[in-house]
Order: structure tokens, then C-alpha cells, then sequence
């Protein structure tokens, strides 16, 4: 019963604070001024002149949409200086005069989106400062393709983004210092194929409702994401050649989605997920020279696959913690993997398990599973497979599909499988072959399972 207040507890603190990114801050501060004349129509794509006129006549709020492409003459916001409030969205494209957008420092809300660039960008925009009032966005955050951006400084007041927060294709910008109050996004947010060398503006984020994306050449570490405690999509780590290690994810403690990290710079650890409970999808990590698989030490529940490719991993000594994996183990071409301590505690696999050409001796860290509900395959090499027993499945009871093991010059001991195959427990057919020893599935029952 603890368990389940628990979980529903836990449940519903993610779902509020979910919901608190859309709705939180949507009011206006009482020690600011209030909207006194509405603007009912939208400003699509004016001539400077009536967006000079717009200013004179003294509209503080907007029901509706701006939008602003191609508009000659436009160097900064200084037309749109009296608006508090705008219910649709801002749209800002296309405009190769504008260098910043100061005169925006009196808006509080937009109710929509809000795109600073789009496929094209603003060529010549240096500076999105002007922003430093507003406080919440409903809608989503685009700052596409501005190629003279080098800072984002301007939106230290914002506190919740309802939808996506992308950040994409600024070739120069190094710096996101101005995000420093944000503290949620209702969907995805992805950072990618800017100039980044740190996350420094994202200190205050707790909670991303959808997808977390970073992919940044120049990024060196992601210790800004320390407030960070759930994504309720996938956290992707990629294509980030300077990031040597991933810490400080202390506070993360659901994945709604998958965890995949390929980052062939890599090279010390991935311990910045000490907290990390579960993740609803895939973990997969890729492509990283690490030596030991450490730092998941509270995980106990992938809901999907668990996969190592591409990896000179040695030990797997940090799912200690691991009980169930709702889908597949794939260690594929894992020729230095000689420990998977951390597997001591795995009792299910919802999927196929799958051993390829590894250095292990045996099996025994795997004392605890009971069930497998695809394959189970053991699949060894001339030069590479020390596996000698199997003596750690003797409490495999069920394997969904088919059972193979060949191709293990060493083994000669295969009476781990003995309880399962007395049991008719596995489902599919049954292949040994060109191991060291090759008993039939009799010989195995009535006990003649060794050399």
C-alpha cells in the first residue's frame, strides 16, 4: 500500500507540475502597468509606417497575432514599446535590417508562439535582449537560423514556456545565459548545431514535458541541467564530440520515453543520473569508449530495450538496481564485456536477450532472472567467447521464444539451463551447436548437461 501512495504521489507531483507549465505566471504583476487599449486585429507583415502609427496611437495589448516578414526599415522593436500583453502569436522573420529587438522590454505575455527565426533567420540580428520582461510564452519558443546571434541574454524573466523550447542553427551563438529563471517547458526542447560550449541558462529547469534534445559540436559539459527531475519524452544525447563525461543529472528522476546517449567523446563515466528511477522507453547507449557502465545505480525498470552498441565496456556495474526490461537486451559484439555485476538483480525480460561474442566466463550475475519472453541467445566466436557455464540461468523458468547457444569454444557446462528445459519451458525451438560441448535437450533433462 506505501508503494502505491507512493507512486501516485509521484504521479501526480509530475502531472502538476506539468500542468504548472501551461498555466502558472499567466497573470499580469500587479506592480506592472495593465493593458488599457486593446489592439483587436492582428499585424500581419505592416509597412514600418503603420507599425509607426501603431506606436503613436498608444495600443498597450494585442488580441491577436503579430507578424512581421520582410519589413523594411525595421532595425529594432521600438514601434511595438507599449505592449504589455499579446494573445497570439509573434512571429519575427525575414527581416534583414533588424538588429535587435529592444522596445520589447514592457511585454509580459504571449499567448502563442513566439518565432525569432524560422527556415531563413534574421540575418543581421545581433541582440534578443529586449525580451528581459516577459514572463511566460503558452505557445512555443523558436530561435532558428540567425546567423549573427552570439548571446542569448534577454529573457531573465521568464519563468514557464507551454510548448516547445528549440533552439536551433545559430552558427555563432555560444551563450544561453538569459533563460537563468526558466523553470519548466510544457513539451519538447531541443538544443542543436548552434555554437554552445555550455547549457549555463538552463539552472532553474525542473521539468520538460516532451522531448530533450542536445546536440551541440562544441559543447563541453551539461552541468547547467542540475535542477532538472523529469522529461516526460526522450532524453537524446548526440553527436556532442567534446562532451568527455555526463554528470550532474542528480535530481532527474523519470524518463517518460527513451535515454539514448552517442557521444564518441565519452570516455570517463556517464554517473549524472544517480537518481534516475525509470525510463518508460529504450535506454541505449552508443558509440562511447567507456570502460564501465556505472551511475544508473537506482534504475529498476526500462520499459523497452536495453542495447549496447559500439562500446570497448568492460564492466556493467551500475543497474544493481535493475529488476524488469520490458523489451529486449541486445550486448551485441561486446568483446571486453568480462563483468555484468550489475544485472545481479534482473528478474524479467519482456523481449529477446541476446549475448554476442563477449569475454565472459559465465553467467552467474544472472542468478535472478525467471523470465524471458522472446529469444534467448548466447552466441559466441572463435577467438573471443571464454564462456564456460551456465550455471547463473539455473532459475530460468520461461522462455518465450526460441533458445539458442552456439558457436562457445569453451563451454562444456550447460546445466543452468537444465530447470527450464525439464520445466518445457521454452516455447520455441531449442539450437546447441558448436560449443565445446552439445548435449541434446534430453541429455540436458536427465542430467548429462556437462563435460
Amino acid at each position: 500500500m506505501k508503494g502505491l501512495i507512493k507512486i501516485w504521489f509521484f504521479s501526480f507531483g509530475v502531472m502538476f507540475v506539468l500542468h504548472s507549465c501551461i498555466k502558472e505566471d499567466s497573470f499580469f504583476d500587479p506592480d506592472l502597468p495593465h493593458p488599457k487599449k486593446v489592439y483587436h486585429s492582428n499585424l500581419i507583415n505592416p509597412p514600418y509606417s503603420k507599425l509607426e502609427r501603431f506606436y503613436k496611437e498608444g495600443w498597450d495589448a494585442i488580441d491577436g497575432k503579430v507578424e512581421l516578414k520582410y519589413v523594411s526599415g525595421l532595425t529594432d522593436m521600438s514601434t511595438l514599446s507599449n505592449v504589455l500583453e499579446i494573445k497570439g502569436s509573434l512571429y519575427i522573420d525575414l527581416n534583414n535590417d533588424l538588429q535587435s529587438l529592444d522596445g520589447l522590454d514592457k511585454l509580459q505575455t504571449v499567448g502563442g508562439d513566439i518565432t525569432i527565426g524560422d527556415d531563413k533567420g534574421n540575418a543581421n540580428l545581433t541582440n534578443i535582449d529586449g525580451l528581459s520582461g516577459l514572463k511566460t510564452i503558452g505557445g512555443k519558443l523558436k530561435i532558428h537560423n540567425n546567423d549573427q546571434l552570439q548571446t542569448i541574454h534577454g529573457f531573465t524573466s521568464l519563468t514557464s514556456i507551454g510548448g516547445n523550447l528549440t533552439i536551433l542553427s545559430n552558427n555563432l551563438l555560444s551563450t544561453i545565459d538569459g533563460f537563468s529563471s526558466l523553470r519548466c517547458v510544457g513539451a519538447d526542447v531541443r538544443i542543436c548545431r548552434n555554437k554552445l560550449t555550455n547549457l549555463n541558462g538552463l539552472t532553474s529547469l525542473t521539468s520538460a514535458g516532451g522531448t530533450f534534445e542536445i546536440s551541440e559540436r562544441n559543447l563541453l559539459n551539461m552541468d547547467s541541467l542540475f535542477s532538472l527531475t523529469t522529461i516526460g519524452g526522450s532524453l537524446y544525447i548526440s553527436s556532442n564530440p567534446l562532451l568527455e563525461n555526463i554528470s550532474r543529472f542528480e535530481r532527474l528522476i523519470k524518463i517518460g520515453e527513451d535515454l539514448v546517449i552517442d557521444s564518441e567523446a565519452v570516455r570517463t563515466d556517464i554517473s549524472g543520473f544517480p537518481n534516475l528511477l525509470s525510463i518508460g522507453g529504450h535506454l541505449m547507449l552508443k558509440n562511447m569508449d567507456l570502460e564501465n557502465i556505472s551511475g544508473l545505480s537506482r534504475l529498476t525498470t526500462i520499459g523497452k530495450d536495453l542495447s549496447l552498441f559500439g562500446l570497448s565496456v568492460k564492466r556493467i556495474s551500475g543497474l544493481s538496481r535493475l529488476v524488469s526490461v520490458g523489451g529486449d537486451i541486445y550486448f551485441g559484439h561486446q568483446y571486453h564485456l568480462t563483468d555484468i555485476s550489475g544485472l545481479s538483480s534482473l528478474k524479467t525480460v519482456g523481449g529477446n536477450f541476446e549475448i554476442s561474442i563477449s569475454r565472459l566466463e559465465n553467467l552467474d550475475d544472472l542468478h535472478n532472472l525467471t523470465t524471458i519472453g522472446g529469444d534467448l541467445i548466447i552466441i559466441g566466436g572463435l577467438s573471443y567467447s571464454n564462456l564456460k557455464d551456465l550455471d547463473g540461468l539455473s532459475n530460468l523458468t520461461s522462455i518465450g521464444g526460441k533458445l539458442e547457444i552456439v558457436k562457445n569454444s569453451y563451454l562444456t557446462d550447460l546445466c543452468g539451463i537444465k530447470l527450464v528445459i525439464s520445466l518445457n519451458g521454452v516455447s520455441g525451438t531449442i539450437t546447441i551447436k558448436e560449443n565445446a560441448y552439445n548435449p541434446s535437450p534430453g541429455d540436458i533433462a536427465s542430467g548429462s548437461c556437462r563435460q
